[in-house]
């Protein structure tokens, strides 16, 4: 006999909750009392060096399937926490709560809670954060797991309420009977000024020699709830500050010298910066109360998508979540040193993907995994072969899983994602399924008629390959060494790459393939390398190296077999001079085959924008 379990459905969450108490709405309607939310996101803060003795503390994410909002567990109950009762995804009711505003946010803090339903499988409807909504446009539906509402269960008194710790009152400090100066309105031809800031970067104590003389110099970034500032010291001056400033700590800083700060070598939002000198002044601040005032970070996200239409250079926030964390490896600078290397591919849900590149020491330790979320405040937009990447620089600062609205919105969004999905936005290589969309789509005879001097373009075109050449150089040797393509002199077990200046015994081959392209308006000659190759060939370029030495009627039957397939390809091109004339040439940065069903679409949203313009 076999017996059926039936699971107990979720009990329905009390929507309108967070966006109440996000507004302040006192008294609380009677079906949101006692409030059965679901907690989303757990994070454990440990006390800072000037909170010794005051126990770890942790911060909630709750949510009521259509809003989220912050919570903060009194250490009465943290034990509920480390035990594993709360967890992501718990269902719990909060029976005793209060509400404080810290830096002009509302944060619940709660004071008695109970479980009264294990993790779910994956997050209950779609929540968003509450910021930006009306006081009056209170949700009333509840969500099961499904999303959808359900009917109004009867209210059941609530248990006994445990004996409680009394109720913290909000905090409350003496600033200083110093004036502060916000740091937006810091300015050169202010006389005197005083202002608070957190530490939110730190340079390395660096030494330069030039024509000039040498010296020595670091930089700190600095932070208040206005703005940002960066500030420099030098020499005698970085001796002293170097071990005072520490990234993440409060300070309060007074005399020092305002000018127009150097863009080429800042990247931090403001038209000026502060110069600080022996004379200058720089107090920790120890009140643990100011310290948790103060914003910890200032971030203006781009979304991933519009990163796309910035230019080559531009300095921009970007936040997602990891889909993939490449081994790190080196290259060699023009200086012949060598650097360390990590690609990062992350995310967000402009169902967008972009790669993050990361240097140095910063490359080598990079701890990040998929499905973290990761921010990156102030990295450059960098372009190769038309498709924009990040690059993070020395001053740029990364964090993981950031406590922040935009990082709780994407974990959300991603549970509620495929796996597959995501990798699908990345572009792969110097291009990919996500990189085709980038561009617009052209026909053959449309990309023939460009006038691309200069500078080449870069389009989707969809044809079909019309025979290949094979007569000649198919591939050609190159470097075997990390990430060096370049082509190799020698043979037989001697290969020596120019560029790296090495001599290896052996070689790797990749693809240079000259064919013959064709749509319904015409045909072209263009020349495929080596990630459009293996596509279109399914084999990668060393196999069909020894396919074509050693068994050459498998090398025709591999060519013969990439002949009538029509791919979506990413492609460049651009007019060249060639013996006194121009003449077109089109390169293959990527082939993807066909999805059918994509393209269906296409044409049904065509035909539908015809219809509607008649």
């Amino acid at each position: 006999r076999v017996d059926c379990i039936t699971m107990a459905a979720p009990p329905a969450l009390s929507v309108g909750v967070c966006h109440a108490l996000h507004h302040g709405i006192e008294p609380l309607p009677d079906h949101l009392k006692n409030p059965v939310v679901q907690v989303i996101d757990v994070k454990r803060i440990s006390p800072s060096p000037n909170q010794a003795g005051q126990g770890e503390r942790f911060r909630l994410v709750i949510s009521d399937g259509v809003h989220f909002i912050q919570a903060m567990v009194t250490t009465q109950i943290n034990g509920m926490v480390k035990s594993n009762q709360v967890q992501n995804r718990a269902i719990i009711r909060i029976n005793d709560f209060i509400c404080n505003t810290v830096h002009d946010k509302r944060i619940a803090i709660i004071l008695n809670m109970e479980v009264v339903a294990p993790p779910t499988a994956a997050t209950i409807g779609h929540p968003s954060t509450v910021e930006g909504t009306k006081a009056h446009e209170l949700p009333t539906a509840q969500v099961h797991s499904a999303g959808a509402p359900a009917k109004q269960a009867p209210r059941q008194a609530p248990p006994a309420k445990p004996q409680t710790a009394p109720k913290p009152q909000p905090m409350q400090y003496d600033a200083s009977n110093t004036q502060m100066t916000e740091i937006r309105n810091l300015n050169p031809y202010l006389p005197k000024w005083t202002f608070r800031a957190r530490v939110t970067n730190k340079s390395d104590l660096r030494s330069w020699n030039n024509a000039k003389g040498s010296g020595k110099l670091f930089s700190v970034d600095l932070l208040d709830e206005s703005g940002e500032i960066r500030a420099t010291m030098f020499n005698d001056a970085a001796d002293h500050f170097f071990p005072e400033f520490q990234v993440g700590e409060v300070y309060i800083i007074s005399k020092g010298t305002l000018k127009f700060a150097n863009k080429k070598y800042s990247s931090v939002n403001n038209e000026f910066e502060l110069s600080l000198d022996l004379n200058s002044t720089v107090q920790r601040v120890a009140d643990s109360s100011v310290g948790a005032a103060m914003p910890k970070m200032h971030f203006k996200f781009v979304p991933i998508a519009d990163i796309q239409d910035k230019q080559k250079d531009d300095i921009v926030d970007a936040i997602g979540v990891i889909v993939e964390v490449k081994p790190f490896s080196s290259i060699t600078t023009k200086a012949g040193n060598q650097l360390a290397k990590r690609e990062v591919d992350i995310v967000d849900d402009s169902h967008r993907g972009i790669q993050l590149t990361l240097w140095g020491e910063r490359a080598e330790h990079f701890s990040g995994e998929r499905n973290q979320v990761l921010a990156v405040k102030a990295a450059k937009v960098s372009e190769y072969g038309g498709q924009k990447n990040l690059s993070a620089l020395q001053s740029s600062v990364i964090e993981l899983n950031p406590d922040n609205e935009r990082a709780i919105s994407l974990r959300a969004w991603i549970d509620s994602t495929d796996q597959a999905a995501l990798r699908s936005m990345i572009p792969t290589g110097s291009a990919g399924a996500g990189a085709a969309r980038s561009y617009p789509e052209h026909t053959i005879a449309e990309a023939s008629a460009m006038n691309a001097y200069g500078k080449p373009e870069y389009m989707s075109v969809r044809a079909t390959i019309m025979s290949i050449k094979t007569d000649k150089t198919v591939f050609y040797k190159s470097c075997p060494g990390n990430n060096c393509m370049r082509r190799v002199t020698g043979e037989d077990g001697s290969y020596t790459c120019d560029r790296c200046n090495k001599t290896y015994d052996r070689c790797n081959m990749r693809y240079v393939v000259s064919l013959s392209v064709a749509d319904d308006t015409g045909n072209q000659w263009v020349s495929a390398f080596n990630d459009a190759a293996e596509t279109i060939f399914h084999v990668d370029a060393n196999d069909m190296a020894y396919r074509k030495e050693s068994d050459p009627a498998r090398f025709d039957a591999t060519v013969e077999a990439a002949r009538y397939n029509t791919f979506n390809f990413r492609a460049s091109i651009a007019l060249e001079d060639w013996e006194g004339q121009s003449r077109l040439r089109m390169k293959l940065l990527s082939a993807q085959p066909l999805d059918y069903i994509a393209e269906s679409r296409k044409l049904i949203s065509k035909i539908h924008a015809l219809q509607g313009a008649q």
